[in-house]
């Protein structure tokens, strides 16, 4: 959530008009706002033509404007201005005090959510088992994209993930490549035979043509860049020695 800070010198007219929409009680209950409420029931004033919330006004006014931390409320009272139930804390603070008081939207707590603990427990083992994420998807009823997210730890981060974050990028390397990936018009099989046909004297177009792919992908399959889990049948050295080869004949051919 972005910080929205006091970015003005706040007049006295503005400090009396702000108090005027507070309803004051004893020095230790909440100090309860009456005018206009943001999203997620917090107060709301214009001054200067800036929407601000009137909790961290409170805050500015009393001490000053904590700038780049969140201004969180001790009583749990999101209309509450009262300056000594206020205390400053970091992003991270914030979100504690949210699960703490279980306040925050994680989980089935989020009355939009559609998936379980123990779906999400599930989808996480599929994914480290070899299931892609689209295939996840479909089976459990919800987007790619918020796979990723669980897989990736970024929701449902309240339930901890069975495996480390070593294990996890391991994971990631090899669905990129090969039959893994979904995208991938070859399989190891074409990948072999496309690396032993050019150094047989199969150039990178006569390739790209027979398997119906670009030269591109040719370029970087032959060069180990693409499907780099499947061992080279040469070295480097060889391949440039094939390369210049190719290239001498071609030259040898044009002049024909």
């Amino acid at each position: 959530m972005p910080i929205k800070t006091v970015p003005i010198e706040l007049s006295e007219d503005d400090v009396e008009r702000f108090w005027s929409y507070v309803d004051k009680r004893g020095p230790d209950e909440c100090w309860e706002w009456t005018g206009l409420l943001a999203r997620g029931g917090y107060g709301h004033i214009r001054i200067d033509d800036h929407w601000l919330l009137a909790h961290r006004i409170s805050e500015a006014i009393a001490r000053k404007d904590p700038v780049a931390m969140f201004v969180c409320h001790a009583c749990d009272n999101p209309i509450c201005v009262n300056p000594k139930h206020l205390f400053v804390g970091t992003p991270q603070d914030n979100s504690d005090d949210m699960v703490k008081k279980g306040r925050s939207c994680t989980g089935t707590i989020n009355p939009n959510s559609k998936l379980t603990r123990k779906e999400v427990a599930d989808i996480r083992r599929a994914y480290m088992e070899g299931m892609s994420q689209s295939e996840i998807a479909r089976d459990f009823g919800v987007t790619q994209t918020n796979v990723g997210l669980i897989v990736r730890g970024k929701s449902w981060q309240h339930i901890d993930r069975p495996y480390s974050d070593d294990a996890y990028h391991k994971r990631v390397s090899a669905c990129h490549f090969g039959t893994r990936n979904g995208r991938a018009k070859l399989t190891e099989r074409d990948v072999i035979n496309i690396r032993h046909l050019y150094t047989k004297g199969a150039t990178q177009r006569d390739l790209a043509e027979m398997f119906g792919i670009t030269r591109t992908q040719i370029s970087a399959t032959l060069r180990g860049k693409a499907w780099a889990h499947i061992p080279l049948p040469y070295t480097m050295k060889q391949y440039r020695d094939i390369a210049e080869r190719h290239y001498r004949e071609g030259m040898a051919c044009t002049k024909k």
